[in-house]
């Protein structure tokens, strides 16, 4: 990763996006501008949108290794450099989509749908845990 690449959304570097997603997985506050919200049993990390008044949904997280990362255009699309983060913790994708409505709550503009791709470390996969989808 190159922490001097340009910033995406919220002006997040490829530095701040891996500072934002190791202290996320550590279940620490992340660092501005990012921020953490839940929806449902899901802890969110979020980062402030290009309109500087909602915030876009970067991550969801439910169990220890495995977070659900933006589909559709790719989890590029909403933070650059976050593939690259999420690799760099030793995570993968998997395959494995997620639908889940993003409330008010999370994002500060009207409920949306939000699909998301499950990234999962190797033990995580190991011990089944994207083949047995629990709904929350």
């Amino acid at each position: 990763m190159n922490g001097s690449s340009a910033g995406g959304a919220g002006g997040a570097t490829a530095a701040a996006a891996a500072a934002a997603v190791a202290a996320f997985l550590r279940r620490v506050a992340p660092p501005p501008p990012f921020s953490e919200a839940t929806a449902g049993a899901y802890r969110v990390l979020c980062l402030p949108a290009p309109d500087g008044e909602t915030r876009l949904v970067a991550l969801l997280a439910g169990e220890d290794g495995a977070v659900y990362a933006p589909a559709g255009d790719g989890p590029e699309a909403v933070l650059p450099a976050l593939a690259d983060a999420l690799r760099g913790q030793r995570l993968r994708p998997t395959g494995t989509t997620l639908a889940l409505r993003i409330p008010t709550a999370v994002s500060l503009a009207p409920p949306r749908p939000g699909r998301f791709t499950l990234w999962a470390s190797a033990a995580y996969l190991a011990a089944g845990g994207a083949d047995s989808a629990v709904w929350k």
